[in-house]
């Protein structure tokens, strides 16, 4: 299925205080997301051994062989990419593989491009993301099922768009999203529509715009509309009211709100100034 289409079932989610060595591949009947919290390990699949510290972040399908050395601390996500076996709540510890009974498998469909293992090293916010996602997680109650599936839907974005889009490309990226928030913010809802028009998840444009600029997309579209709204108090005789909703406010209220909390000063009093 495309990462579009992935509607997360979450079945287990904790705080695993330390894996201990292994002695040979266990092949889980779910998709597994390690992410390290502390300490150092190893992680033996049958493509090879890969050294695992704080931050990294294992990303593993079902039926694939695994097993780790070392004591490290981990939050473990176990999940599903549907929801086709969501009345089957409880997990399945993964057995060694001549246990291992292929009947048993949950639900086998995979994103494409994520239908192997693998490994990133990230960052304090994808650990909040992790954490938070164990913290939510309860799959008996609907709501707190919901919220931990959106939640994991948008951290496997953003898992996707970090292994296929090229590093060297994300300033690039970034400097287009710019260039379109200066001349649409007017027309600019939320950082949904930016995401529908280049393409990107929504939580990985705005972060990756943060790293780029050192502001959210929300704030970038606000001081945006802001110099717009200067340009025609300055240049225009249109009332505060009009520029307000020209330039994206739902109100005249929240327009003169933002503008003196970024400019310090009213619009009425900004326009009187510049024509003095």
């Amino acid at each position: 299925m495309n990462i579009c289409q992935c509607n997360p079932f979450v079945r287990a989610a904790m705080i695993q205080p330390a894996i201990l060595e292994g002695n040979g591949f266990r092949y889980a009947y779910d998709h597994r997301v390690f992410f390290v919290l502390e300490n150092e390990g190893v992680l033996i699949t049958e493509e090879g051994e890969s050294e695992l510290s704080a931050d990294d972040l294992v990303f593993i399908p079902p039926s694939v062989g695994y097993y780790f050395r070392g004591r490290i601390k981990v939050a473990v996500l176990n999940f599903d990419m549907g929801r086709l076996c969501e009345k089957r709540k409880d997990p399945i510890c993964p057995p060694p593989i001549e246990l291992f009974q292929k009947e048993l498998l949950f639900m086998d469909e995979r994103v494409d491009g994520l239908d192997g293992v693998h490994i990133i090293h990230t960052d304090a916010i994808w650990r909040s993301k992790v954490t938070e996602i164990v913290e939510v997680f309860d799959a008996y109650d609907d709501v707190k099922d919901a919220q931990s599936s959106a939640m994991l839907k948008s951290l496997l974005a953003l898992l996707y768009q970090r292994l296929y889009l090229p590093k060297e490309n994300e300033g690039l990226l970034a400097r287009k999203v710019e260039s379109y928030i200066r001349l649409n913010s007017a027309q600019i809802s939320s950082n949904n529509d930016l995401a529908d028009i280049f393409g990107y998840h929504p939580v990985y444009l705005s972060e990756l715009y943060k790293k780029q600029f050192g502001i959210s997309l929300h704030k970038a579209i606000v001081l945006s509309r802001i110099e717009l709204a200067c340009r025609w108090l300055m240049q225009t005789d249109q009332s505060v009211e009009e520029i307000a909703f020209a330039t994206g406010f739902s109100s005249r209220n929240h327009f003169c709100t933002v503008f003196r909390r970024e400019k310090g000063i009213t619009p009425h009093k900004y326009r009187k100034a510049s024509r003095i």
